[in-house]
């Protein structure tokens, strides 16, 4: 993809290489390469990726459109409808087919992905009517959107990739504005942050790349930390964090809010308990979700509760 970099004009979408295909999602150090490159080789949400380079690795891919690297393939069949939906992994509908993000079958989904869309739609449900909500560039919790439906809202967001998702007509997304960051489409600044502190929220969904007793919330990226601070500031309802395990007792670079300004974690089956049970003890209600019914973490009720 070096011979295909975006010109002055474009923005620039990242480049799917090994790394990106492993963590599932593209970040801050991936590489950006014109959109208008062959249709082969952009790879969309729900496409089949194989690897072959140093080691064997077939996933679905669900971490935004990209271009694909070398060593990389798109795996595609005139009959790749038919074995998808064999398979329950594709939803019909007119005049095509959608991808499911949350499918079952777990030895052909990413365990990552699932994840993700299962604290999404969980947290999709905590919506209320007429609600205003803060939204972070959380690819996770940028999902909430999906799975909103017949509720009249306002979404309030710096994540320009929110105007890309499908979305219930009911629902009004206001973008932050700002300085665009590729490649998560980041909105950051001045104008985001004024955008921001002339609201007050009834609910705040944020990510982090990293949740500890010890440091708080923090994120690898300095000029998105004040917006994410002003965010859970400016709510003046339940702060919510989606994160999963691999965010939990670790820290990254940039400090942006403390744990007792946070109300509940939702995660997914594979964080420890222990740590849930740590976090509860200062304050924070952790939700944990998998296969049955949620699990809950209080010190206001017996820890460990389904519900």
């Amino acid at each position: 993809m070096q011979k295909h970099r975006p010109s002055d004009d474009e923005i620039g979408i990242p480049v799917l290489k090994i790394k990106e295909l492993r963590q599932g999602c593209c970040d801050e150090s991936s590489e950006i390469c014109s959109p208008n490159i062959k249709s082969e080789y952009i790879i969309h949400d729900g496409d089949v990726i194989f690897s072959w380079s140093g080691s064997l690795l077939v996933d679905f891919w669900c971490g935004c459109t990209c271009g694909l690297n070398q060593h990389l393939f798109k795996v595609t069949s005139k009959k790749y409808d038919k074995w998808l939906d064999s398979h329950q992994l594709i939803s019909r509908t007119h005049g095509g087919a959608v991808f499911i993000p949350e499918a079952k079958n777990s030895q052909k989904t990413s365990k990552r992905n699932h994840t993700k869309h299962l604290l999404a739609e969980y947290a999709a449900s905590l919506v209320e009517e007429n609600d205003t909500i803060f939204i972070n560039t959380s690819s996770t919790a940028l999902e909430i959107i999906r799975y909103i439906h017949g509720k009249n809202i306002t979404i309030v967001t710096n994540n320009a990739s929110a105007v890309c998702i499908d979305h219930d007509p009911c629902i009004q997304i206001i973008l932050s504005g700002g300085e665009l960051r590729r490649p998560k489409f980041s909105l950051t600044g001045d104008f985001a942050m004024d955008t921001i502190n002339q609201i007050h929220a009834d609910k705040c969904f944020v990510g982090c790349s990293g949740l500890s007793i010890d440091c708080g919330l923090t994120t690898a990226v300095h000029s998105e930390s004040s917006i994410n601070r002003a965010m859970v500031e400016r709510c003046y309802g339940l702060v919510y964090v989606l994160a999963d395990y691999t965010k939990i007792g670790k820290r990254s670079n940039f400090f942006f809010a403390p744990l007792s300004s946070i109300d509940y974690l939702i995660t997914g089956s594979e964080a420890k308990t222990k740590d849930l049970e740590d976090l509860s003890r200062e304050g924070i209600t952790c939700i944990r979700l998998g296969d049955g019914a949620p699990t809950f973490f209080s010190s206001k009720t017996s820890e460990g509760d389904e519900k």
